[in-house]
């Protein structure tokens, strides 16, 4: 964690002097350190929206030569593509910026459903943009700020723009209570207080319609005060400043019903442009009434002041032509205005001027984003089919309306989590216990999540979906997207969660505990149920096992898994036993479990456990042996070292032979002669095929092929080989159009930088091929950053085997030098473990 005050002295060291941007609450304590300013190290301005920031950016190094900094959420980068496309992307005006982005919605943490998304595609959507991408982590300290911000300054120096990310929590708090300065902290109206006038003058049959943020939360406040339900309002959720299109398009389409929308300043502003809009609908929005609360700031992301808090929102909207403009600072003002606009034809404005800030209890709905959309149309008489496969679905079997937690429950909610391809005894029982309780609710993990639990699905998730809800003792069925079940408390509050009691211990106790932990927050409990131990069920299990091990299964699975994480993580192993550690190894670490996804079969590895060197010596029936024994006892995808691939006439035959073992990939390198590890490169001679032999390698390999299901991934050396980028550039976008699967760039330089800009490179001509890296070399990258740069697979590729020979060694030396074995017991596992490990392995 480092201080706002810090980051800005290092983006002041770059020489930048104009920040600009859109408050973010992440950003809160670096917003507050540029609107006070206390060492005088910034010009920094406002404006109306993100995509402004990124012009005034244009503007300053049009007219200095120097970059500036725009800060913004990342729900902000919608508004920046136009400008960062058309304007500053280095193939048009090459103008520089410094992006600082706070990163809401980040993958593996709980955040509401608008972020979500954008939260999971930020970096990705940052690198489409061409941009730079950077992580400031929340671990960081201020001596990891060095080798990144010199990085900042490179790519900058080349006219280039960098995106900054910032988690949650990378930055503290500011140590002072911040206060904007503007006019409306001396209001006599508070917003919930103005909002419970507009309320208390709805009729029944009016619409309401609130902007995103705390407007939105007061309002389900006041609903819920009432004791009644709030369909009759739509609570915005992300989309900052459309609300007021959102609005008007409603009205539209029910010209006969009074459509109030409730705006906030800072949210109008970001897109003013709809105000003469408006009014130029005027016969089609007569009885539309807007509403902005108008306190000077950016309450719902750090309380800074907007671009122009002093604006006079009654002048703006009657020079843009509504037909009645109005008004209010104080209730009996408003309650007058409110009684005008019943009878006015509108558009009409009303500016509430109101004090900054909320309450601290303030509340948010229980209900998902799906169900206020689905529950206000069906109040105003538009009824939509629910859809099971909708993100945020809950279905309930019997009514097949959404789920909506209410207080005051008659019957107790109890909810479970099913990752099940089969239902078994043991399912069955924990059902009917769950029942005993109350209403059950089960989540079925999507693919994305249940790929994590060692638990690759053999069926659809629909079919699992349609199998859970099948069964009697099942009153609801819901998706379920994160292990840790954060997105389903985001929905759907449960009295009670129901599990068997093995998640008491190993890795899922994680799960438990945090379960445990959420659940507490509003009185709920967890029933640990002893785990089922049946033969029957036993039995189950292994056939589910023995089915993910099929050849015709398990090929397929590393397409599969490239669909479904940001980055597949893949484990050297040279046989059965070490292929065991890359099956069963799970972690719980910040907040959720971690596995590998699939097994590197290293030539290296392999060659070295038979004391050979790794000169393409052992053939390849002896290393399908290790193969062999590595498929007996896994289920994960393998990915083989097939060396330069051979002959072109051997080669067609290997790859079948490895397709109908059930092999996922074979990755070849583009070398010729008697082969030599890479990572000697240049210190012995090694030649490089011509691209010409190898694409020739490629489509004879791919012609040969009986499935799709079989990846072919070509290995450039170029940049081992110091034959430069462009080279290498050259070569991946032959062996594209040559139809390889997926291309994998090697470095033997400490640190990733080459990897990256040929990930840069190569992306801007091809955004779907998977990019494969081997950071040996570069190991204190991290996966986060290789995943931000564009690169899907990561292998470790000769871990296990560097860790296990030192250990062997020492331990014949130690029984030499001690001529006995007892100092060496310390170190290594009991007779029993070893004798029983395999069958806990298995």
């Amino acid at each position: 964690m480092i201080t706002a005050e810090l980051l800005a002295r290092k983006i002041s060291q770059l020489g930048i002097r104009f920040v600009t941007g859109i408050p973010d609450s992440s950003l809160s304590s670096f917003c507050e350190y540029l609107d006070a300013d206390p060492h005088g190290l910034f010009e920094h301005v406002v404006p109306h929206n993100e995509g402004a920031a990124a012009a005034l950016a244009m503007g300053h190094f049009m007219g200095t030569g120097h970059p500036a900094a725009v800060y913004m959420q990342n729900s902000g980068l919608g508004n920046i593509v136009n400008p960062l496309t058309s304007l500053l992307h280095q193939k048009v005006y090459a103008v520089p910026a410094l992006y600082i982005i706070g990163w809401r919605g980040e993958p593996g943490r709980p955040d509401e459903p608008q972020h979500r998304f954008m939260g999971a595609i930020t970096p990705d959507l940052c690198r489409l943009l061409d941009l730079t991408v950077g992580i400031l982590r929340r671990e960081a300290a201020a001596e990891d700020l060095d080798d990144l911000f010199a990085t900042i300054a490179k790519t900058l120096a080349e006219r280039k723009s960098y995106a900054l990310i910032v988690q949650p929590g990378a930055l503290a708090k500011s140590a002072s209570s911040y206060r904007p300065v503007v006019a409306q902290a001396a209001a006599e109206l508070s917003r919930e207080a103005a909002i419970g006038i507009v309320r208390a003058q709805l009729e029944p049959t009016d619409a309401v319609i609130a902007t995103t943020g705390k407007t939105g939360r007061e309002l389900y406040e006041i609903y819920k005060g009432e004791g009644g339900n709030h369909a009759q309002a739509f609570l915005t959720v992300g989309g900052m400043g459309h609300a007021a299109m959102i609005a008007a398009g409603f009205a539209m389409t029910q010209p006969e019903k009074r459509v109030c929308c409730l705006d906030g300043d800072g949210a109008a502003l970001m897109h003013m442009g709809s105000l003469p809009c408006l009014a130029r609908w005027n016969g089609r929005l007569n009885k539309y009434v807007h509403i902005i609360l108008n306190n000077g700031i950016h309450d719902s992301v750090g309380g800074m002041p907007i671009g122009a808090p002093e604006l006079d929102w009654r002048e703006q909207a009657r020079a843009a032509g509504y037909r009645l403009t109005l008004r209010a600072a104080t209730a009996a003002e408003l309650k007058e205005a409110l009684s005008a606009a019943r009878t006015a034809d509108g558009p009409i404005l009303i500016e509430v001027i109101v004090r900054p800030g909320a309450r601290a209890d303030l509340g948010r709905p229980k209900e998902n984003a799906l169900t206020n959309i689905n529950e206000f149309m069906n109040y105003h008489g538009v009824r939509l089919e629910a859809h099971p496969e909708e993100e945020y679905l809950v279905l309930s079997k019997d009514e097949k309306t959404d789920l909506t937690v209410l207080p005051g429950r008659d019957v107790p909610e109890v909810f479970t989590c099913f990752t099940t391809d089969v239902i078994h005894e043991g399912h069955i029982n924990l059902l009917r216990r769950a029942k005993e309780y109350g209403r059950v609710t089960v989540g079925v993990l999507a693919d994305e999540a249940a790929v994590q639990f060692s638990r690759f699905p053999t069926i659809s998730y629909e079919e699992r979906f349609a199998m859970v809800a099948a069964l009697p003792e099942v009153d609801r069925v819901m998706v379920q997207h994160d292990l840790m079940y954060d997105d389903v408390f985001e929905r759907f509050q449960p009295d009670i969660v129901i599990h068997g009691d093995n998640w008491r211990s190993g890795f899922l106790k994680a799960i438990r505990d945090h379960v445990e932990r959420r659940i507490g927050e509003w009185g709920g409990r967890i029933i640990d149920v002893p785990y089922t131990h049946d033969p029957k069920v036993k039995q189950i299990e292994r056939r589910y096992y023995d089915r993910l091990a099929m050849p015709e299964l398990r090929r397929g699975r590393l397409r599969k898994l490239l669909k479904l994480r940001p980055l597949v993580k893949v484990l050297e192993a040279h046989n059965g036993l070490t292929g065991l550690i890359v099956e069963k190894t799970v972690v719980a670490a910040d907040g959720r479990l971690d596995q590998f996804d699939a097994i590197w079969v290293s030539s290296l590895c392999d060659s070295t456990a038979r004391g050979k060197p790794d000169i393409e010596l052992v053939d390849l029936s002896a290393r399908l042996r290790t193969i062999d024994e590595i498929l007996e006892v896994t289920t994960k995808p393998i990915i083989l070292d097939g060396d330069t691939g051979g002959q072109l006439e051997h080669f067609v035959y290997n790859v079948r032979t490895l397709e109908r073992m059930g092999v996922s990939a074979v990755i070849v390198e583009d070398k010729t002669g008697l082969k030599k590890n890479s990572l000697f490169g240049t210190e012995i001679a090694q030649t490089q095929d011509t691209i010409e032999n190898f694409c020739a390698k490629i489509r004879a390999g791919k012609e040969a092929l009986l499935t799709d299901d079989f990846m072919i991934i070509a290995r450039i050396e170029s940049l081992i080989l110091e034959k430069g980028m462009e080279d290498a550039l050259a070569r991946a976008i032959a062996y594209t159009e040559a139809g390889v699967d997926g291309i994998m760039i090697h470095s033997r330089r400490p640190e990733p930088d080459e990897i990256f800009a040929f990930c840069r490179e190569y992306r801007a001509y091809n955004q779907e091929l998977p990019i494969v890296v081997v950071p040996t070399t570069y190991n204190q990258t991290t996966e986060e950053e290789l995943a931000a740069n564009g690169i899907n697979v990561a292998i470790y590729a000769n871990q296990l085997t560097r860790s296990a020979f030192p250990a062997m060694e020492r331990t014949a030396q130690e029984i030499l030098q001690n001529h006995r074995a007892y100092e060496t017991d310390k170190r290594l596992m009991s007779i029993k473990e070893i004798i029983s490990l395999i069958d806990l392995l298995i």
